[in-house]
């Protein structure tokens, strides 16, 4: 049988410009749709113009005109002097955020209040609506110094604070109401990283430090609920602090509220559930304190070594309910121990408002 002969011209290329075929031994590749690109493209591109919007912003406003009014009417309306380093610097993304440098805030020729960086975010949407929405206040290194001097002066009250005239009940009644009204602002979140507080009280020789403040605020609105978490070094002793709060009722200045407060290295945890009236200084709920080792716990805070008879050791609890306002203080329902001590009943003290 003989054998085919093909010609030259039988073998012919294969045109593959259209029809791409891939090895068996490579991942079938696949095209990006053009409508991602354009996406991509569109997304990268706001980014870019929104970036370029904010330096050009930043730029372009008369800052030291702008500066001028924010410091005149902060000074006007609380008597305080702020100032900052630089621009205000502005961006759109990824949030509209205006942020500043090196703030401070001076009452009477003492600072009072410096902050490395501060940050404000605001979501756009609202705005058209005209409603501001903070979404994110992020606080730097804020340094807080209240000091009270050998006179008695607060530093941090100004003298129009001080010479403030006494308001009717109508005039607080109708301040309490307008309060009360929704407004059209709302801050959702407030992180404060690495604070310092600083009270110092030179005319009865007291100062006290917390450092390494870090909070943490979430909020629905205005009036709460609010949820906080902070921590803070006090005394060589880190304190954590849970906190839950509901609606304030502005108008009577009360709230519910639901607090932890631990020391982790003395093992002291502290609980507190009730209501607080911040307009007349009281509070009232169920308090439960507990100590792992009470002897160990005083020693730790007062950072001494201390000798303690015998009995007093070892675990310590408080609980009971508490009813406190400015001219009493009481603990209903006590049950207190410490050690082989033990005591129930209850304790109470009036006339506070008289000895502070």
């Amino acid at each position: 049988m003989s054998q085919p002969h093909f010609k030259q011209d039988d073998f012919q290329p294969v045109n593959t410009k259209d029809t791409e075929v891939d090895s068996f031994d490579e991942t079938p590749r696949t095209k990006m749709p053009k409508a991602l690109k354009y996406l991509a493209g569109t997304a990268v591109g706001l980014a870019v113009l929104a970036g370029a919007g904010g330096l050009i912003a930043t730029q372009l406003i008369d800052q030291q005109k702008y500066k001028g009014m924010i410091v005149s009417k902060v000074e006007e309306s609380t008597g305080y002097k702020i100032d900052w380093e630089g621009n205000i610097n502005l961006g759109l993304m990824p949030l509209p955020h205006a942020s500043v440098q090196k703030l401070t805030v001076t009452s009477g020729g003492t600072q009072i209040l410096s902050i490395n960086h501060a940050d404000i975010q605001v979501a756009l949407a609202p705005l058209f609506s005209k409603k501001i929405e903070i979404k994110n206040i992020t606080l730097d290194e804020p340094v807080v110094t209240l000091i009270t001097t050998k006179s008695g002066q607060r530093t941090w009250e100004t003298k129009s604070q001080n010479k403030a005239e006494p308001q009717s009940n109508a005039s607080i009644q109708n301040e309490s109401e307008a309060s009360a009204s929704p407004l059209d602002l709302s801050v959702d979140r407030i992180d404060i990283t690495g604070g310092n507080l600083i009270l110092d009280n030179q005319k009865s020789g007291s100062k006290q430090e917390l450092k390494n403040l870090n909070i943490t605020l979430r909020a629905e609105s205005l009036k709460g609920p609010f949820d906080i978490k902070a921590s803070t070094e006090w005394s060589g002793q880190m304190i954590e602090v849970k906190a839950t709060s509901g609606e304030v009722n502005i108008a009577e200045g009360s709230y519910p509220i639901q607090t932890q407060v631990s020391v982790p290295n003395s093992g002291i945890n502290l609980t507190f559930a009730g209501i607080v009236d911040s307009k007349n200084l009281g509070a009232s709920g169920d308090i439960n304190l507990e100590v792992v080792d009470f002897a160990k716990a005083v020693q730790g805070i007062s950072d001494t070594s201390l000798s303690f008879p015998d009995g007093l050791g070892g675990k310590a609890m408080l609980a009971g309910k508490i009813v406190s306002t400015a001219n009493r203080f009481s603990i209903d329902d006590l049950a207190f121990s410490v050690g082989d001590i033990a005591y129930t009943g209850k304790i109470a003290a009036d006339g506070l408002a008289g000895n502070t």
